[in-house]
């Protein structure tokens, strides 16, 4: 039975080890936890699952672990990637979830196969894509073994390299920006109404959930929705215009400065 280790336990690691564990892709015997501030989450986890095993040491995890997640910021990663390098051998697998590092960066650090992981926090409710990038060394027996993992609660999408920052700004990221998109509309909707923020705020919510509902239940398209709803000469259509009108140059600076942001992430790395 192979054992899996976590560096570092935060928000996205606690909640890929919490959703392994529910779908029992992974037994609690089979995790080992490293956390470098051992918080009230850490101490909270392991009461509720005693067979996990906490570890003093991202060494002392990295020597007893088939598979090691790095869950550290990014400008962490070198560092202890080059601390436990001696324990990451050939025959070992280390998955990377910090955005802005690269396969081949770790790569030219250990000997272990790499791949990177993307994931989502919408995986919290079973849905969402995770985003993985296998390095060249990664075996098919390893492949499997991470989509068997995550698969039972997300969509698992293997892509390259030079794809990820821009896939991870539509499935990552995007959770933050549908929220932001949709907290302007309901300002500018209480702004001009007497409704209550609670109830703008669950009709926004249905709305939204429904609109997913219908793209992926009757295979429409965004533009097919769109005509469906906004009537020629219509009140909705008016909106759409606004939208269409605006939207286009906002999003190519939103995509121009994350893309810009994730290879200037990559380039402070390298020269660490």
């Amino acid at each position: 039975m192979k054992k899996i280790g976590f560096i570092g336990y935060g928000s996205m690691s606690s909640m890929l080890v919490s959703k392994m564990l529910q779908h029992q892709t992974l037994k609690e015997e089979q995790i080992y936890i490293y956390s470098r501030s051992q918080h009230e989450g850490v101490s909270r986890f392991k009461n509720c699952h005693p067979a996990v095993t906490l570890t003093s040491t991202a060494d002392e995890l990295a020597a007893n672990c088939d598979v090691v997640f790095i869950c550290v910021k990014p400008f962490d990663v070198k560092e202890v990637v080059k601390g436990i390098a001696p324990r990451l051998t050939s025959v070992k697998h280390v998955i990377s979830i910090a955005a802005g590092v690269t396969t081949e960066q770790l790569a030219r650090l250990i000997s272990a196969p790499v791949s990177k992981l993307m994931p989502s926090v919408t995986s919290e409710v079973d849905a969402g894509v995770s985003l993985v990038v296998h390095h060249e060394q990664v075996t098919e027996q390893q492949k499997e073994a991470l989509t068997q993992m995550l698969e039972a609660f997300s969509l698992v999408k293997v892509i390259h390299e030079q794809d990820l920052d821009a896939a991870t700004n539509l499935t990552g990221s995007s959770p933050a920006y549908f929220s932001a998109i949709c907290e302007t509309f309901v300002e500018a909707t209480l702004s001009k109404s007497q409704l209550r923020a609670t109830d703008a705020y669950e009709m926004v919510l249905e709305a939204l959930l429904g609109t997913a509902q219908l793209l992926k239940q009757k295979q429409m398209t965004f533009a097919e929705t769109i005509d469906r709803v906004a009537t020629k000469g219509g009140i909705t259509e008016e909106g759409v215009n606004i939208l269409q009108a605006h939207l286009p140059p906002a999003f190519d600076e939103l995509v121009t400065r994350t893309l810009d942001k994730y290879t200037a992430f990559q380039k402070q790395v390298d020269m660490q």
